[in-house]
């Protein structure tokens, strides 16, 4: 009961936290957000802008009551140093963001929220997902709310994010913690008189790692 009641503490503790930083809340793919990144994608397509103002004129040309409202100097600017986009002799979207500058429905934002996430992953996303499931408990509950007009869609895009992002790290981590294991095991096994074979360097065929003898038992682990 009292391991609960901690957890519980814990989750509430969390959930209360403020985001990590100003400049993190600004680049986490609120709704606004992802509109005034398309925005600013569909003028550069339709337009010759050749610096960051021309840019951000012709966003707020767009014929649409939010764009006024919308902070497009700073999205403008969080694009280009997220390398979302650049000046050339004019200002030039990457191609994943090209992609979504037709039609700001449901979908293009949703696919801008999936981009931004991966290109400028917020402080808490690596420790969110759990065996490959989010645990929204732990993102602050100020950020948590920023994110949730992503719906039923917000948990499969925040684990593709993680996925995207810290996916082959963790892997490569988990590894390397997983032959630590395996080699403090044998050495154990060793130091107790045991005579282990590591299996696991001739094949993961065997379904186990490590393997010994105790009297006429063969004994398997890890």
């Amino acid at each position: 009961m009292k391991a609960r009641e901690a957890r519980l503490h814990l989750t509430t503790t969390i959930r209360q936290l403020p985001p990590i930083s100003q400049l993190e809340m600004r680049d986490l793919p609120t709704r606004g957000r992802c509109h005034a990144i398309f925005l600013l994608a569909f003028s550069a397509r339709v337009r010759n802008c050749p610096n960051v103002n021309a840019w951000i004129v012709a966003a707020l040309d767009k014929p649409t009551h939010m764009a006024a409202s919308l902070d497009l100097s700073g999205t403008a600017n969080l694009l280009l140093d997220a390398g979302l986009a650049r000046i050339e002799s004019c200002v030039i979207t990457g191609s994943g963001l090209a992609r979504l500058d037709r039609e700001a429905d449901l979908t293009t934002l949703k696919g801008i929220a999936r981009l931004l996430l991966r290109s400028r992953p917020p402080g808490w996303l690596r420790a969110v997902i759990i065996d490959g499931r989010l645990a929204p408990e732990f993102i602050p509950q100020q950020d948590f709310d920023a994110i949730a007009w992503l719906g039923d869609d917000l948990e499969e895009i925040v684990v593709t994010a993680h996925q995207q992002v810290y996916g082959a790290t963790d892997e490569h981590l988990r590894k390397l913690l997983g032959d630590a294991g395996e080699l403090a095991i044998m050495s154990a096994l060793r130091r107790d008189g045991h005579n282990p074979r590591h299996v696991s360097l001739i094949s993961d065929r065997f379904g186990y790692d490590i393997e010994h003898k105790e009297g006429l038992q063969t004994l398997a682990g890890c």
